[in-house]
């Protein structure tokens, strides 16, 4: 029996644009039964700021009332338990710190708004609140008509990409899954460049490619998404091929991990998820790996 998810959060800076976010984390609570918290982070005006900060102050009651009556309307909207949190200060560190008091098991983001929590490079909120935080995030920019109805989770066969094949299957447990894998075959540059034969380097891919779909299924297993999942081993650039799929789904949302065990690792990975989520037309799951307790062995 799949275990539903207990406590969400979602940050929300009162734009228009972020009720995207709210929707969605109105639908997964009430799809989990679980409760939501809505945090909105107000700017911290410093001291050198004393006038900004007596009229910040002035606001904050009325602050207050518009964050609780926002929660109180998302509640009864999706018939929820929906409480509220209004915090000063940095936004990612605050999210994160908030996620954690709440036991929060998945932290829900709007793509667009006033203060965008997503842009085109690593360094943004939302990748500022994966790297705080061990609850994945979601990054909205969709409509929640229904329930997600395909999930693509592209796989490296990495931990943070088994990671996320795992708790997408708890987050979304009605979706239909398509298991993605883009490999190019090891020196395959290098043995064209020096005119390797043609029979001989085709063999090479096909090789490659039942070595990831052995991969892919297996991690379909362990994830228990077996008997709902589809496999898919492309070639090419990775980003590039992750988003076109993701341009062929229908109501649909794509789970993959971010950043790996070493520094450099984080940087790669990161680059390919924060690529992704800039430029995908649908919603995206960033999964982190499990960090490695202290003195944990291999």
């Amino acid at each position: 029996m799949v275990q539903r998810l207990r406590q969400i959060l979602v940050a929300t800076d009162l734009s228009r644009e972020a009720g995207l976010a709210l929707e969605r984390a109105g639908r997964l609570a009430q799809e989990h039964g679980a409760r939501l918290t809505l945090v909105h982070v107000a700017p911290a005006t410093g001291r050198r700021a004393a006038r900004s900060d007596r009229i910040l102050r002035a606001v904050i009651p009325q602050l207050h009332s518009v964050v609780a009556e926002t929660a109180a309307k998302l509640g009864r909207a999706f018939q929820i338990r929906c409480a509220s949190v209004l915090a000063r200060g940095e936004p990612a560190a605050l999210i994160a710190r908030t996620a954690r008091r709440f036991e929060a098991e998945l932290i829900v983001l709007g793509a667009h708004g006033s203060a965008s929590v997503l842009d085109q490079v690593i360094g943004t909120t939302a990748d500022r609140v994966l790297r705080l935080s061990a609850a994945p995030v979601l990054v909205v920019r969709t409509h929640a008509r229904v329930a997600y109805a395909e999930v693509l989770v592209p796989s490296d066969d990495s931990p943070a990409a088994h990671a996320a094949a795992r708790f997408a299957a708890r987050a979304f447990p009605t979706g239909r899954f398509l298991m993605l894998a883009v490999v190019n075959a090891p020196f395959e540059g290098f043995l064209m460049r020096y005119g390797a034969d043609a029979q001989l380097l085709a063999a090479h891919r096909r090789s490659t490619a039942r070595e990831a779909e052995a991969r892919l299924r297996a991690l379909a297993a362990q994830a228990g998404i077996a008997e709902r999942a589809s496999l898919r081993v492309e070639r090419g650039y990775v980003p590039a091929q992750i988003l076109r799929r993701a341009g062929e789904l229908g109501d649909g949302v794509i789970a993959m991990g971010a950043y790996g065990r070493n520094p450099l690792a984080a940087k790669l990975l990161g680059g390919v998820s924060v690529r992704v989520a800039a430029g995908a037309p649908c919603d995206v799951l960033l999964v982190r790996p499990a960090r490695r307790a202290r003195g944990a062995t291999h």
